[in-house]
Protein backbone atom coordinates (compact mmCIF):
# COMPACT_ATOMS: atom_id res chain seq x y z
CA UNK A 1 0.00 0.00 0.00
CA UNK A 2 1.32 3.38 -0.64
CA UNK A 3 1.40 5.70 2.02
CA UNK A 4 4.62 6.50 3.67
CA UNK A 5 7.41 6.85 1.43
CA UNK A 6 9.58 8.84 3.27
CA UNK A 7 8.40 7.41 6.85
CA UNK A 8 11.56 4.62 7.25
CA UNK A 9 10.75 1.21 8.96
CA UNK A 10 12.67 1.21 11.99
CA UNK A 11 15.53 -1.50 13.03
CA UNK A 12 15.82 -0.05 16.45
CA UNK A 13 19.25 0.79 18.19
CA UNK A 14 19.59 0.59 22.13
CA UNK A 15 21.49 2.45 24.32
CA UNK A 16 22.29 1.08 27.79
CA UNK A 17 22.14 3.87 30.62
CA UNK A 18 22.65 2.77 34.09
CA UNK A 19 21.45 -0.37 33.62
CA UNK A 20 18.51 0.41 31.34
CA UNK A 21 18.33 -0.09 27.91
CA UNK A 22 16.39 2.67 25.75
CA UNK A 23 15.34 2.35 22.22
CA UNK A 24 16.82 5.10 20.06
CA UNK A 25 15.33 6.81 16.72
CA UNK A 26 15.38 9.88 14.79
CA UNK A 27 18.80 10.58 16.60
CA UNK A 28 17.08 10.83 20.19
CA UNK A 29 15.19 8.21 23.03
CA UNK A 30 11.90 6.52 22.09
CA UNK A 31 9.14 7.30 24.99
CA UNK A 32 7.60 4.12 25.89
CA UNK A 33 4.22 3.57 25.13
CA UNK A 34 2.53 0.57 26.67
CA UNK A 35 0.71 -0.12 23.73
CA UNK A 36 3.38 0.10 20.90
CA UNK A 37 6.00 -2.11 23.41
CA UNK A 38 3.08 -5.23 23.50
CA UNK A 39 3.35 -4.64 19.98
CA UNK A 40 6.13 -7.04 18.06
CA UNK A 41 5.54 -5.16 14.75
CA UNK A 42 8.63 -2.25 13.91
CA UNK A 43 7.96 1.28 14.06
CA UNK A 44 7.72 3.42 11.81
CA UNK A 45 9.67 6.51 12.04
CA UNK A 46 8.88 10.62 11.00
CA UNK A 47 12.28 12.33 11.50
CA UNK A 48 12.67 15.86 10.77
CA UNK A 49 15.78 16.82 7.94
CA UNK A 50 18.40 19.14 8.81
CA UNK A 51 17.65 22.89 9.59
CA UNK A 52 14.08 22.12 10.25
CA UNK A 53 12.28 20.69 13.88
CA UNK A 54 9.56 18.86 15.21
CA UNK A 55 6.38 21.56 15.34
CA UNK A 56 3.38 19.59 15.17
CA UNK A 57 2.05 15.84 14.42
CA UNK A 58 -0.29 14.77 11.39
CA UNK A 59 -2.23 11.66 10.60
CA UNK A 60 -4.84 10.90 7.50
CA UNK A 61 -7.14 8.27 7.75
CA UNK A 62 -7.65 5.00 6.00
CA UNK A 63 -9.84 5.77 2.51
CA UNK A 64 -13.40 5.61 3.62
CA UNK A 65 -12.75 4.89 6.44
CA UNK A 66 -11.92 6.58 10.79
CA UNK A 67 -9.12 4.26 11.45
CA UNK A 68 -6.04 6.14 11.36
CA UNK A 69 -3.50 5.30 8.50
CA UNK A 70 -0.29 6.85 8.81
CA UNK A 71 0.93 9.17 11.54
CA UNK A 72 3.87 11.74 10.68
CA UNK A 73 5.81 14.78 11.97
CA UNK A 74 5.11 18.30 11.23
CA UNK A 75 8.99 19.81 10.77
CA UNK A 76 9.47 23.48 10.65
CA UNK A 77 12.60 25.56 9.19
CA UNK A 78 13.90 26.89 12.01
CA UNK A 79 15.18 30.12 9.79
CA UNK A 80 12.80 30.53 6.81
CA UNK A 81 9.41 28.99 9.22
CA UNK A 82 7.79 26.69 6.38
CA UNK A 83 6.23 23.69 7.68
CA UNK A 84 7.14 20.14 5.93
CA UNK A 85 6.00 16.89 6.70
CA UNK A 86 8.34 13.86 5.62
CA UNK A 87 5.33 12.02 4.63
CA UNK A 88 3.66 11.30 1.31
CA UNK A 89 -0.31 10.76 2.79
CA UNK A 90 -2.92 8.29 0.34
CA UNK A 91 -5.35 10.73 1.50
CA UNK A 92 -5.44 14.46 3.20
CA UNK A 93 -4.11 14.48 6.09
CA UNK A 94 -5.14 16.12 9.81
CA UNK A 95 -2.74 18.73 11.20
CA UNK A 96 -2.11 20.01 14.88
CA UNK A 97 0.67 22.27 14.70
CA UNK A 98 1.91 24.78 17.36
CA UNK A 99 2.50 28.41 16.96
CA UNK A 100 5.82 30.31 16.38
CA UNK A 101 6.25 30.95 19.89
CA UNK A 102 5.92 27.69 21.17
CA UNK A 103 7.65 24.18 21.05
CA UNK A 104 6.05 21.03 20.74
CA UNK A 105 6.25 19.43 24.25
CA UNK A 106 4.18 16.16 23.48
CA UNK A 107 1.51 13.98 22.10
CA UNK A 108 -1.91 12.58 22.67
CA UNK A 109 -3.54 10.24 21.35
CA UNK A 110 -7.17 8.47 21.55
CA UNK A 111 -8.08 4.64 20.38
CA UNK A 112 -11.40 4.12 18.31
CA UNK A 113 -14.93 4.41 20.49
CA UNK A 114 -16.44 0.69 20.50
CA UNK A 115 -19.00 -0.13 18.24
CA UNK A 116 -22.16 -1.85 19.52
CA UNK A 117 -20.90 -4.70 21.50
CA UNK A 118 -19.28 -2.42 24.00
CA UNK A 119 -16.10 -3.44 23.74
CA UNK A 120 -13.30 -0.86 22.91
CA UNK A 121 -11.18 -0.83 19.71
CA UNK A 122 -7.79 -1.04 20.22
CA UNK A 123 -6.97 0.89 16.56
CA UNK A 124 -5.74 4.58 16.47
CA UNK A 125 -8.30 7.02 15.95
CA UNK A 126 -6.17 10.55 15.80
CA UNK A 127 -3.40 12.29 17.83
CA UNK A 128 -2.78 15.96 18.37
CA UNK A 129 0.00 17.60 19.63
CA UNK A 130 1.14 19.34 23.41
CA UNK A 131 2.43 22.90 23.32
CA UNK A 132 4.50 24.81 25.40
CA UNK A 133 5.50 28.33 25.67
CA UNK A 134 9.10 28.17 26.60
CA UNK A 135 9.44 31.85 28.31
CA UNK A 136 5.75 31.59 30.16
CA UNK A 137 6.34 27.46 30.68
CA UNK A 138 2.42 27.58 29.65
CA UNK A 139 1.56 24.34 28.53
CA UNK A 140 -1.67 23.76 26.29
CA UNK A 141 -2.90 20.42 24.06
CA UNK A 142 -4.40 21.30 20.70
CA UNK A 143 -7.90 21.11 20.17
CA UNK A 144 -8.75 18.12 17.96
CA UNK A 145 -12.55 18.43 16.35
CA UNK A 146 -11.80 14.60 14.84
CA UNK A 147 -10.95 13.31 18.79
CA UNK A 148 -13.46 15.70 20.67
CA UNK A 149 -16.65 13.38 20.08
CA UNK A 150 -14.26 10.36 21.37
CA UNK A 151 -15.15 9.39 24.84
CA UNK A 152 -11.60 7.25 24.95
CA UNK A 153 -8.98 8.84 27.29
CA UNK A 154 -5.99 10.26 25.67
CA UNK A 155 -2.66 8.51 25.54
CA UNK A 156 -0.72 11.50 26.28
CA UNK A 157 3.79 11.40 26.17
CA UNK A 158 5.05 14.50 27.27
CA UNK A 159 8.94 15.77 27.69
CA UNK A 160 10.34 18.57 29.71
CA UNK A 161 12.27 21.47 28.29
CA UNK A 162 15.61 21.23 27.59
CA UNK A 163 14.78 18.21 25.79
CA UNK A 164 13.45 18.30 22.01
CA UNK A 165 10.81 16.36 20.36
CA UNK A 166 13.12 14.82 17.31
CA UNK A 167 10.70 12.61 15.90
CA UNK A 168 7.07 11.09 15.54
CA UNK A 169 6.78 7.35 15.68
CA UNK A 170 3.80 5.22 15.40
CA UNK A 171 2.98 1.31 14.52
CA UNK A 172 0.86 -0.65 12.34
CA UNK A 173 -1.52 -3.49 14.52
CA UNK A 174 -0.26 -6.80 14.87
CA UNK A 175 -3.64 -8.48 15.02
CA UNK A 176 -4.67 -10.59 11.59
CA UNK A 177 -6.15 -7.59 9.22
CA UNK A 178 -5.53 -6.17 5.92
CA UNK A 179 -2.74 -9.30 4.88
CA UNK A 180 -1.76 -12.23 6.63
CA UNK A 181 -0.02 -11.43 10.03
CA UNK A 182 -0.77 -8.26 10.67
CA UNK A 183 -2.61 -5.39 9.92
CA UNK A 184 -2.50 -1.95 7.87
CA UNK A 185 -4.16 0.00 10.53
CA UNK A 186 -2.24 2.44 13.22
CA UNK A 187 -2.03 1.18 16.29
CA UNK A 188 0.11 3.34 18.62
CA UNK A 189 2.15 6.57 18.29
CA UNK A 190 5.19 8.09 20.78
CA UNK A 191 7.70 10.71 20.28
CA UNK A 192 11.30 10.34 20.43
CA UNK A 193 13.54 13.30 22.16
CA UNK A 194 17.15 14.24 22.75
CA UNK A 195 18.51 16.95 25.26
CA UNK A 196 18.72 20.25 22.81
CA UNK A 197 18.73 23.37 24.86
CA UNK A 198 16.95 26.33 22.82
CA UNK A 199 19.11 28.74 21.48
CA UNK A 200 17.48 32.24 21.62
Amino acid sequence: MFKKTLVTVVTLTTVLVAGHVYAQSCGGTIVSDNDCTSNNRPYAESCCPSGYRVQGVAYNDMNKSDYVDAVSAVCRHVVKGNDMMPTDFQTAPVTHVCEKVEVMSGISCKDMPGKGSGHNSDILDGCTANCMNPTSKQTRMLYSADLAGNGRPYVTHTIDLPNRIVGVLYKDGDWKGDYVGGSDRADCATVSYKYQPIVQ
